[in-house]
């Protein structure tokens, strides 16, 4: 069939066969540059911003905890309510940190793992009042006593909990980037190819 076609002809038609070629394989790199671009985003707009949040946590509740043992061991007032004073900063951060965590989740592991964490911070919170209570009154023992019990036995499944938070955010952090990095490497090899 191409021995009766003239040679222009023949050209014409490869020519012509490549150029649609080179257009259906800048559809394909549109295609996956855009679906490479919608991991990158899930990446650095909602995991890793959640796994920020959730350091942030971790990070006011062990500053929390210095500034509780702080209150106890310090002699004078000021220094009592300047640590008091710590604490009381970062409430607002924490109940805005949690908004924007539940805002966010929308699995239902992420969801379950967020519950987790909010009850026993309940809990938490309350021995924990208690306890910055009995300490900014200058009853030690008392507090010291609330320490070693009650207030330890919810700050350490809260931890906990808020490290499983953060791993599960790691783990998906870890598939999406592994996922990207194949969607890049086969979008590579489709254009060489």
């Amino acid at each position: 069939m191409f021995k009766n076609l003239k040679i222009g002809v023949r050209l014409g038609v490869g020519f012509g066969l490549v150029v649609a070629l080179m257009i259906a394989l800048g559809f394909v790199g549109i295609l996956r540059v855009a679906e490479l671009n919608a991991k990158i985003d899930y990446l650095t707009n909602d995991l890793y911003p959640k796994s920020l949040r959730t350091n942030a946590i971790i990070n006011g509740v062990d500053e929390d905890a210095r500034s509780l043992r702080n209150i106890m061991l310090a002699d004078s007032e000021e220094e009592r309510n300047n640590q008091k004073a710590r604490i009381d900063a970062n409430r607002p951060k924490y109940v805005d940190l949690f908004a924007q965590q539940e805002k966010t989740f929308s699995t239902e592991a992420g969801k379950a793992a967020l519950k987790a964490v909010i009850d026993v911070r309940v809990e938490y919170v309350k021995v924990r009042d208690k306890t910055l209570e009995l300490a900014m009154n200058n009853q030690k023992a008392e507090a010291i006593a609330l320490l070693f019990s009650d207030v330890r036995k919810y700050q350490t499944p809260y931890l906990e909990n808020l490290k499983k938070l953060n791993e599960l955010q790691n783990t998906l952090m870890e598939k999406a980037g592994s996922e990207a990095e194949a969607l890049a490497t086969s979008t590579r090899t489709l254009i060489i190819i």
